[in-house]
């Protein structure tokens, strides 16, 4: 009787597995895209994210929750014909990748947005899928 406990425990963890992922964005208006109206954001790689929930990472903060519903390789002809999905300029992308192509375009919907953000735990370093995050026991800032 008790190792089907054991298993029925098992079984409930997995069917509750907490989020785990998010994305890091680099600059403050980055991170607050969420307060803007778009629907996707642009990068320059493909991660292992989409149909998921991630979380929006600034620094030490979490702004919010998202679900990627697709990840879409475009051009820079694609990039300039979906700015109205993500409202990124010209000049950013020249700024930022400059002629490369692909780029990837994660298309989302907000699940919640976290006021005031939430801390986790961060490490520093750079990157842009965040791994094994953990809210930090209070979760605010």
């Amino acid at each position: 009787m008790e190792s089907q406990t054991i298993i029925e425990s098992a079984v409930k963890q997995t069917n509750e597995l907490p989020i785990v992922n998010g994305l890091y964005f680099m600059s403050p208006s980055d991170a607050h895209f969420l307060l803007q109206d778009i629907s996707a954001v642009v990068m320059r790689s493909q991660y292992p994210v989409d149909n998921q929930d991630v979380y929006v990472c600034f620094g030490a903060k979490l702004q919010g929750l998202i679900h990627i519903n697709e990840i879409k390789s475009i051009t820079i002809d694609e990039f300039r014909q979906t700015y109205e999905k993500h409202k990124i300029r010209d000049i950013t992308r020249e700024l930022r990748w400059g002629r490369k192509e692909p780029l990837f375009m994660y298309s989302f919907d907000i699940k919640e947005l976290f006021k005031p953000a939430k801390t986790y735990n961060y490490q520093h370093g750079h990157f842009t899928l965040v791994t094994n995050i953990r809210v930090e026991e209070n979760g605010q800032s």
